[in-house]
């Protein structure tokens, strides 16, 4: 790794010397071509800067590469202008070496504030278009108040720069260093390939505009020689905006989506272990009072009010505990799933690029879209287990018909689904996710226990006037139902809680060698 830095750092090195030597050679023949191809290099450099940020604008959370687009928009058509009015062009009728000067003073005062600015929205959204109309509001009045001859004089033929022009490039130097200094602050937020690309883009900006305080002619060496490091500063502005956001992308949004996705999982091992604890204090509440109630008073009607109690809050525990399972899925479809889509995205434009270059890179890129790939099938599974979308888009039946499918397709099991008609229009959305918690967990324990070849299981959902019938029966190995009580596991224990949190009973009917069935009857009147 570091010999292939290494040897990157020198070929960058010789390719920028034999091309600041092409460069010297051409302003011999040709001082006006070298200034226009020095110019197009940092107008195009700036216009693929704003066209990455624009175009990526929805899927990143830094604002700090919106302004920057913004503002390079603005300075590449101001540096077009510098370049049309340079003295010798011809290119605007009146235009005076003046004209160029006071252009280049303003574009790089626009340049050198929003370096400044730029570090204190690394961590903060931005408004996209109010920015952009911003920028472009101030490159044009600025561009009104040159053309008007109301902005200070900066060149005088004959004499060269004014005091004016000279303290401008001073005071651009001081903003350009306060710009460095908050980089370095906010450092902690930015890739450190980045931050050292924008660090000496930054050091060579300065070097630029010192030397362009000491010419005295604008075809003179000093003027050549800022035009070069303004060559040099805008290379590195692109090695760390353009290459890394584009051939190296997937580095810098694995970063954010391995933090994002270890907040995800974090919040999400919380929540069960709250869950968890809460269910054990219910229940062991539930049997303490059952026979305090019993012992001390024998009335039966007060171990059913508090028994009224725990259903009530057991209901509002499920419901806290959907509502969060909600939430987390919306935010890993929505977060995470964007960041994964723009990976994939970005990963299929590097390939492309690079189909006839490097097969190790090639190579690399294929490993990060496989795992791109098995990322967002995880967090689909996990996103469809917290909260199955088929209950708000398909409604209960077509949801247990959906996930009767899904259980056929993952395991060696035959189900068949039968519900009565017009059922979804009259199960309230706490009972309908209920019920499909229920058969969730109950096809999961048939999955794991029914130890069959080629089992069969059958669920069916039908109501009467007052109540809700569910019903799962299997032909496995089935268990001893007198010890059932004692020997359930978690997820039987699960069914039945939810069950009765909405006044409702469960009923186990089961014998070894026999199968299972399970039987919920849930009330209604409260739905209808």
């Amino acid at each position: 790794m570091e010999r292939t830095r290494a040897g990157a750092w020198i070929s960058t090195v010789v390719v920028g010397t034999a091309s600041a030597v092409g460069l010297f050679f051409l302003s011999e023949v040709s001082y006006l071509l070298f200034h226009t191809v020095v110019e197009l290099f940092s107008i195009v450099v700036a216009m693929g800067i704003f066209m990455l940020s624009w175009n990526a604008r929805a899927y990143h959370r830094s604002g700090s590469l919106t302004l920057l687009g913004a503002a390079y928009l603005t300075i590449a058509g101001m540096d077009l202008l510098h370049t049309l009015a340079y003295q010798g062009m011809g290119m605007i009728p009146g235009s005076t070496a003046n004209l160029s000067t006071q252009l280049w003073i303003a574009t790089r005062g626009i340049e050198s504030v929003t370096l400044l600015l730029m570090p204190f929205w690394l961590e903060r959204r931005i408004r996209e278009r109010f920015m952009l109309g911003l920028y472009l509001a101030l490159g044009g009045a600025m561009t009104g108040l040159i053309l008007a001859g109301w902005f200070p004089v900066c060149y005088v033929p004959g004499q060269g720069l004014t005091e004016f022009k000279i303290a401008s490039e001073y005071v651009i130097c001081a903003m350009l260093f306060g710009g460095l200094a908050t980089l370095w602050w906010k450092r902690t937020g930015v890739d450190h390939r980045v931050a050292q690309w924008l660090a000496a883009s930054i050091l060579f900006t300065v070097a630029s505009e010192i030397a362009f305080t000491q010419y005295v002619s604008v075809y003179g060496l000093a003027n050549f020689a800022g035009h070069i490091l303004k060559v040099v500063s805008f290379f590195f502005i692109y090695k760390a905006i353009l290459e890394t956001g584009i051939v190296r992308p997937f580095q810098l949004l694995f970063r954010d989506l391995k933090r994002h996705e270890a907040s995800l999982e974090a919040a999400r091992n919380r929540l069960e272990d709250q869950v968890e604890r809460r269910t054990a204090e219910l229940r062991q509440a539930n049997v303490r009072l059952r026979e305090e109630i019993v012992e001390r008073t024998g009335a039966e009607s007060a171990l059913l009010a508090r028994e009224r109690q725990l259903q009530v809050t057991m209901r509002r525990v499920v419901t806290a505990q959907e509502e969060e399972r909600t939430r987390l899925s919306r935010e890993l479809h929505d977060e995470a799933g964007q960041t994964l889509t723009l990976l994939t995205l970005c990963l299929g434009g590097a390939e492309a690029r690079l189909a006839v270059g490097d097969r190790d890179a090639t190579q690399e890129i294929h490993r990060a879209e496989d795992l791109a790939q098995r990322t967002m099938e995880r967090l689909r599974r996990i996103a469809h287990g917290l909260r199955p979308p088929a209950l708000e888009t398909l409604g209960l039946q077509g949801a247990l018909d959906g996930i009767c499918r899904d259980f056929e397709t993952q395991s060696d099991i035959c189900i068949a689904f039968s519900a009565c008609p017009g059922l979804d229009g009259s199960v309230p959305r706490e009972i309908a996710t209920a019920v499909y918690r229920v058969v969730q967990e109950a096809l999961s324990n048939v999955v794991k226990h029914a130890s069959a070849d080629r089992a069969e299981v059958e669920v069916s959902l039908s109501e009467d006037e007052e109540s809700l019938h569910v019903v799962i029966q299997d032909d496995g190995c089935g268990f001893d139902a007198q010890h059932s009580a004692a020997a359930a596991g978690v997820g039987l224990l699960g069914i039945r809680e939810r069950v009765e949190s909405l006044g409702g009973r469960l009923t186990v009917t089961s014998a070894a060698g026999m199968g299972t069935r399970i039987l919920a009857v849930i009330p209604m009147q409260e739905g209808r």
